[in-house]
């Protein structure tokens, strides 16, 4: 079987499963101290699954590269948050950001991975096969395409903000303008997401989407996650 093949073929079931069960193990991983080659270990296993489980990965890494932008203004917010304004000595600070920071990249890169960078489709017939609530697939399909609406605006707002800028501007210039752009950007989104759900009313959307995929849980399916999880573990119990 071609790694095209397993791609495809690998139930969402499996995918989901895997990142409930990353995030579970890196919650409870200490990588502040020696923990950091943890950190390494389970983010280059990632990565291996990135390489086995993807077709297109250039415009993959391309995508994660772009949302980590996001992910690292983040974590230089909390950094300063946490630095400036906890109770604990300096070192204890420091150990305690580095740990946060380990468990949001590799929750992030995770979520990526499993679901993010995956056709959330067949996600959501998982969802369905596993008689899900439907108030609860509501809101993670709606919040799924408020997601992508939210990464096409802000991409395109700060691209036509560079073809329009001509040199550089003082500080406090250019935090306004971000500012002006961060307003018209929430505007624009959520007036974006009415007209796309008045869209989905008026071509019949009743709350329910219907598949004409079906999924089987094949060997492959436990045998990654077999695998996925004892390599994981081995690496947590070390």
């Amino acid at each position: 079987m071609s790694l095209r093949e397993y791609s495809v073929l690998l139930d969402p079931r499996t995918r989901f499963v895997s990142f409930l069960f990353c995030l579970v193990l890196f919650l409870v991983t200490d990588f502040s101290g020696g923990g950091l080659w943890k950190f390494a270990a389970f983010f280059l296993m990632l990565a291996a699954v990135f390489f086995l489980t993807y077709e297109r990965r250039r415009g993959s890494f391309r995508r994660f590269v772009r949302l980590s932008l996001y992910l690292f203004s983040l974590l230089l917010f909390l950094g300063l948050v946490l630095l400036v304004f906890s109770p604990l000595s300096g070192r204890a600070r420091l150990a305690g950001f580095v740990d946060l920071a380990a468990k949001t990249i590799l929750v992030f890169a995770a979520a990526y991975v499993f679901i993010i960078g995956h056709d959330f489709g067949p996600l959501i017939k998982a969802f369905y096969l596993w008689r899900w609530p439907q108030v609860i697939i509501n809101i993670l399909t709606f919040g799924y395409r408020y997601f992508l609406i939210f990464e096409e605006e802000l991409v395109s707002l700060f691209r036509a903000r560079k073809a329009r800028r001509i040199g550089r501007r003082p500080f406090f210039a250019e935090l306004k303008t971000t500012g002006s752009l961060l307003e018209s950007f929430f505007l624009r989104t959520v007036d974006r997401s009415e007209k796309i759900y008045a869209a989905l009313i008026s071509r019949g959307y009743e709350g329910r989407l219907d598949f004409l995929t079906d999924f089987r849980l094949a060997g492959r399916d436990f045998v990654f996650f077999v695998a996925l999880a004892v390599l994981f573990l081995a690496v947590r119990v070390s």
